[in-house]
């Protein structure tokens, strides 16, 4: 995971997303690339195209943002911008295929007022677009940590181990322990875990501790667990059928990936 692209709308919570991005990016030696998208409504002008005043002002913003956080970089690590026009989803996956991109770091809510045209829901859709790990970093949310990692599972198969590798590389890398849940809704449902998916998991040599909980609410059970645990991240699958493939469209996704109390880290299962 050495090419981090984090979508920026110079939002606080964008901020702290690149701030996260950043401390991730000097863990590993990576390369941040910050991206910035806009939409111009107006046609040209008598001179100069609205556009190109847009650009050169979002170019200068951002700038200005690069130039404070530079900085914070690690000596192994470099930082990257851009800026783009275009919708946000279509842009950010765009880039992430033409910049070779390993995972999309980024915040789940934006500013208020006039900058309110990025993010708001942009991460849903990011991630259910994009065929890259996406971890979404909730508001407020201010400490990196990565000593406890929460991956929490309906009972649908695991079928390929390439599912899990960019978050066996990221347990590899920050040395971290991982916790394998089992969620389901139904108490008489299977919570034994996939025999695949353990032979996925110890062929990568990494070690876990299996959890079962069977809750009315899975979000809700979910967040409760990890609050206990001390989890400093949630890592779930998006299915194309499965419980949080279901969920992502109703209030309790709403909660798990913009009201969480710690990272969101999506994988495309």
């Amino acid at each position: 995971m050495k090419k981090i692209l984090v979508p920026t709308d110079f939002s606080e919570n964008a901020n702290q997303a690149l701030n996260y991005a950043i401390q991730f990016a000097n863990q590993i030696g990576g390369t941040v690339c910050v991206l910035h998208t806009y939409q111009a409504s107006a046609g040209a002008g008598q001179f100069i195209s609205v556009d190109t005043v847009i650009q050169e002002d979002r170019e200068k913003e951002l700038y200005d943002l690069i130039s404070k956080v530079k900085p914070l970089l690690a000596a192994n690590a470099s930082i990257e911008s851009y800026v783009k026009k275009g919708g946000a989803v279509e842009t950010i996956c765009l880039a992430a295929q033409k910049l070779n991109i390993d995972i999309i770091i980024m915040g789940t809510t934006g500013a208020s007022g006039m900058k309110k045209i990025f993010m708001g829901s942009t991460a849903s859709h990011v991630i259910k677009n994009t065929t890259l790990p996406v971890l979404a970093i909730p508001n407020d949310f201010h400490n990196f940590q990565i000593s406890n990692i929460t991956l929490a599972l309906d009972n649908n198969k695991v079928e390929s181990a390439d599912v899990l590798r960019p978050l066996i590389d990221l347990i590899k890398t920050f040395g971290t322990t991982l916790n394998l849940l089992i969620v389901v809704e139904d108490a008489s449902a299977d919570m034994d875990i996939d025999d695949q998916l353990q032979e996925h998991i110890k062929a990568f040599g990494v070690s876990y501790t299996y959890f079962k909980l069977n809750a009315a609410s899975i979000g809700q059970g979910i967040q409760e667990f990890i609050t206990r645990k001390n989890s400093d991240m949630l890592c779930v699958l998006h299915h194309t059928h499965g419980w949080f493939q279901d969920i992502f469209h109703a209030s309790i996704a709403q909660q798990m990936a913009f009201d969480s109390k710690v990272p969101l880290f999506v994988l495309r299962g």
